[in-house]
């Protein structure tokens, strides 16, 4: 049952950057997406690094913790702790 609960926050979270990224005009719309990575160290999207400024926003609205990402490739996606 966590599991499940889990992997909706997960999802929600991600509904929430994909949301933020299309209103702040870095893609066209949500369909321009293709892949997206968000950590503690870099924000790329579509293989474009993002500036320090935006990784530095978006790092403080959705990265839970230190060693926090999330990862979205072409509808598949992973959210969680990468050093577990």
């Amino acid at each position: 049952m966590r599991d499940r609960k889990q992997a909706e926050e997960d999802r929600q979270l991600l509904r929430d950057l994909i949301t933020a990224v299309v209103k702040d005009s870095l893609v066209a719309d949500e369909k321009s997406i293709r892949s997206l990575i968000l950590d503690e160290y870099v924000f790329v999207i579509n293989g474009n690094k993002q500036s320090e400024e935006l990784l530095k926003k978006y790092k403080a609205k959705f990265i839970r913790s230190d060693g926090y990402s999330i990862h979205y490739h072409n509808g598949t996606m992973s959210v969680g702790r990468t050093d577990q």
